[in-house]
Protein backbone atom coordinates (compact mmCIF):
# COMPACT_ATOMS: atom_id res chain seq x y z
CA UNK A 1 0.00 0.00 0.00
CA UNK A 2 1.38 3.43 -0.92
CA UNK A 3 0.84 6.49 1.21
CA UNK A 4 -1.38 9.20 -0.16
CA UNK A 5 0.38 12.44 -0.92
CA UNK A 6 -0.93 15.94 -0.33
CA UNK A 7 -0.20 19.54 -1.22
CA UNK A 8 -1.54 22.05 1.28
CA UNK A 9 -2.07 25.75 0.53
CA UNK A 10 -2.81 28.09 3.40
CA UNK A 11 -4.24 31.54 2.85
CA UNK A 12 -2.31 34.26 4.65
CA UNK A 13 -5.56 35.44 6.24
CA UNK A 14 -5.98 31.96 7.73
CA UNK A 15 -2.44 32.00 9.14
CA UNK A 16 -3.25 35.30 10.86
CA UNK A 17 -6.05 33.52 12.76
CA UNK A 18 -3.72 30.89 14.21
CA UNK A 19 -2.03 31.25 17.58
CA UNK A 20 1.29 29.84 16.36
CA UNK A 21 1.49 29.83 12.55
CA UNK A 22 5.06 28.51 12.44
CA UNK A 23 4.18 25.50 14.59
CA UNK A 24 1.18 24.82 12.34
CA UNK A 25 3.34 24.77 9.21
CA UNK A 26 5.96 22.58 10.90
CA UNK A 27 3.19 20.19 12.01
CA UNK A 28 1.68 20.19 8.54
CA UNK A 29 4.98 19.14 6.97
CA UNK A 30 4.69 15.83 8.84
CA UNK A 31 1.78 14.78 6.62
CA UNK A 32 1.85 17.07 3.58
CA UNK A 33 4.59 16.88 0.99
CA UNK A 34 4.24 20.52 -0.08
CA UNK A 35 3.06 23.48 1.97
CA UNK A 36 2.54 26.91 0.47
CA UNK A 37 1.17 30.27 1.43
CA UNK A 38 -1.14 32.22 -0.87
CA UNK A 39 -2.11 35.83 -0.30
CA UNK A 40 -3.77 38.82 -1.85
CA UNK A 41 -0.48 40.66 -1.30
CA UNK A 42 2.63 38.58 -2.01
CA UNK A 43 4.88 41.12 -0.22
CA UNK A 44 2.78 40.71 2.93
CA UNK A 45 3.15 36.93 2.66
CA UNK A 46 6.92 37.23 2.34
CA UNK A 47 7.07 39.57 5.34
CA UNK A 48 4.87 37.31 7.45
CA UNK A 49 6.78 34.14 6.61
CA UNK A 50 10.09 35.90 7.23
CA UNK A 51 8.96 37.21 10.64
CA UNK A 52 7.67 33.78 11.66
CA UNK A 53 10.52 31.80 10.04
CA UNK A 54 8.18 29.79 7.83
CA UNK A 55 9.53 27.94 4.81
CA UNK A 56 7.25 28.17 1.78
CA UNK A 57 7.19 25.62 -1.03
CA UNK A 58 5.23 27.82 -3.42
CA UNK A 59 7.46 30.29 -5.27
CA UNK A 60 7.14 33.99 -4.55
CA UNK A 61 5.31 35.71 -7.35
CA UNK A 62 3.03 38.62 -7.90
CA UNK A 63 0.12 36.62 -9.29
CA UNK A 64 -3.28 36.52 -7.65
CA UNK A 65 -4.33 33.70 -5.32
CA UNK A 66 -6.34 31.84 -7.96
CA UNK A 67 -3.38 31.77 -10.35
CA UNK A 68 -1.04 30.76 -7.53
CA UNK A 69 -3.32 27.81 -6.70
CA UNK A 70 -3.54 26.81 -10.35
CA UNK A 71 0.25 26.97 -10.73
CA UNK A 72 0.82 24.95 -7.55
CA UNK A 73 -1.70 22.32 -8.66
CA UNK A 74 0.11 21.79 -11.95
CA UNK A 75 3.57 21.90 -10.33
CA UNK A 76 2.92 19.53 -7.41
CA UNK A 77 1.48 16.23 -8.61
CA UNK A 78 0.00 14.84 -5.41
CA UNK A 79 -3.14 12.80 -4.74
CA UNK A 80 -4.83 15.67 -2.89
CA UNK A 81 -4.67 19.43 -3.00
CA UNK A 82 -6.19 21.10 0.06
CA UNK A 83 -6.65 24.84 0.51
CA UNK A 84 -7.12 26.19 4.05
CA UNK A 85 -8.69 29.61 4.10
CA UNK A 86 -11.28 32.03 5.36
CA UNK A 87 -14.71 33.04 4.12
CA UNK A 88 -13.57 35.23 1.23
CA UNK A 89 -11.09 32.63 -0.02
CA UNK A 90 -13.64 29.81 -0.32
CA UNK A 91 -14.72 30.93 -3.78
CA UNK A 92 -11.19 30.33 -5.09
CA UNK A 93 -11.47 26.61 -4.43
CA UNK A 94 -14.91 26.26 -5.99
CA UNK A 95 -14.70 24.90 -9.51
CA UNK A 96 -11.03 24.09 -9.09
CA UNK A 97 -9.25 20.88 -8.23
CA UNK A 98 -8.61 22.06 -4.66
CA UNK A 99 -10.54 20.84 -1.62
CA UNK A 100 -11.41 23.73 0.69
CA UNK A 101 -11.32 23.77 4.48
CA UNK A 102 -12.11 26.73 6.68
CA UNK A 103 -9.22 27.46 9.01
CA UNK A 104 -11.47 26.80 12.02
CA UNK A 105 -12.35 23.34 10.69
CA UNK A 106 -8.74 22.53 9.85
CA UNK A 107 -7.64 23.74 13.29
CA UNK A 108 -10.18 21.53 15.02
CA UNK A 109 -9.21 18.48 12.94
CA UNK A 110 -5.46 18.99 13.37
CA UNK A 111 -5.44 20.26 16.96
CA UNK A 112 -4.12 23.73 16.06
CA UNK A 113 -4.89 26.62 18.38
CA UNK A 114 -6.70 29.65 17.06
CA UNK A 115 -5.46 33.05 18.15
CA UNK A 116 -7.47 35.64 20.02
CA UNK A 117 -7.90 37.63 16.77
CA UNK A 118 -6.49 40.81 18.28
CA UNK A 119 -5.03 43.38 15.98
CA UNK A 120 -1.32 44.15 16.39
CA UNK A 121 0.33 47.27 14.94
CA UNK A 122 1.54 45.52 11.75
CA UNK A 123 -1.91 44.13 11.04
CA UNK A 124 -3.53 47.49 11.69
CA UNK A 125 -1.09 49.25 9.35
CA UNK A 126 -1.73 46.65 6.63
CA UNK A 127 -5.50 47.08 6.98
CA UNK A 128 -5.21 50.85 6.83
CA UNK A 129 -3.02 50.67 3.70
CA UNK A 130 -5.73 48.68 1.94
CA UNK A 131 -8.35 51.27 2.86
CA UNK A 132 -6.40 54.30 1.70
Amino acid sequence: MTARTMTLAVDLAALHRLQNPRAVVVDTRQWAQHVGIVAKDSDAAVGFTTRHVIRRDFPRNSCDRKTALKNAHSRFKTDRHVYVGVEDSRILAEGSEWEFLYVETAAEMAGWLLGDDTCDDRTLRARLRKLF
